[in-house]
């Protein structure tokens, strides 16, 4: 094969490559600071709202703890937030550091968001969100270390 050949194969897969990918990084680097500020706005919701939506949880005369009383409807809508945010975050990064400082970044959020909420409602801190939040977030960035996986995703 001649050297011309080669040079032409090489560009070939250069240019696939640069077309693979579903979602522009450019784009996801535009949308990712609207859906964070959407996540947290969210978060901070009134009760009235997040009881309509179903996303709040449902008290009962009852009683049980209020970890008991979590619907499961609740427990995906974190799964969903947290877990896109990661989603996001982490297709942006181009390295595996980077990539794991997206997950740090959204685990923190997490955090900071029900710590805050407990700062303002005076509920104690719903470790059970945080969970939810953690194993959304982490189960996305596990799954999106395939790096095929992410090529299907995103180009540059």
């Amino acid at each position: 094969m001649s050297r011309q050949q080669l040079h032409d194969i090489g560009s070939e897969r250069k240019e696939t490559s640069q077309r693979e990918g579903l979602l522009r990084r450019s784009l996801l680097r535009k949308i990712a600071p609207f859906w964070i500020m959407a996540v947290i706005v969210g978060s901070f919701m009134p009760y009235p709202f997040k009881r309509e939506m179903g996303t709040t949880l449902v008290f009962t005369p009852s009683g049980g703890s209020l970890a008991e009383q979590v619907t499961l409807w609740h427990r995906v809508v974190h799964f969903l937030l947290f877990g896109s945010t990661a989603a996001i975050l982490v297709l942006i990064g181009r390295s595996y550091i980077v990539r794991a400082a997206a997950l740090v970044a959204v685990l923190s959020l997490a955090f900071s968001i029900e710590f805050t909420q407990n700062l303002i409602d005076h509920y104690g801190v719903e470790w059970w969100d945080v969970r939810d939040d953690f194993i959304g977030a982490t189960l996305v960035f596990l799954v999106l270390l395939s790096p095929g996986l992410r090529r299907f995703l995103v180009r540059d």
